[in-house]
């Protein structure tokens, strides 16, 4: 296993103790987004200006790509009531 791999364990598993992150794994995560704008977002694509704002915005497909890079999944806890005459919420 490499040295960043090992170090990327560790962090994983403090972060993981800690519920929280370092003010330097802020600040990584910080610059690996920059990183991710520079080299892959695209403007008008990934983020933009939405009309009658004045700075740039995230969008869906930029937040789907961030989503990827930090390995984010959605997790649903479905919740079932069955209501009187055959009626159901989820």
């Amino acid at each position: 296993m490499s040295e960043n791999a090992v170090a990327l364990r560790e962090h994983e598993t403090s972060v993981m103790e800690r519920g929280t992150l370092s003010p330097a794994s802020v600040l990584a995560h910080v610059a690996k987004v920059h990183q991710i704008m520079d080299s892959i977002l695209k403007s008008g694509e990934h983020y933009g200006i939405i009309p009658g704002t004045n700075k740039p915005t995230l969008l869906k497909p930029g937040a789907e790509k961030l989503s990827f890079t930090f390995r984010l999944l959605p997790k649903f806890r479905i919740t079932r009531n069955d209501l009187s005459n055959g009626h159901r919420e989820y």
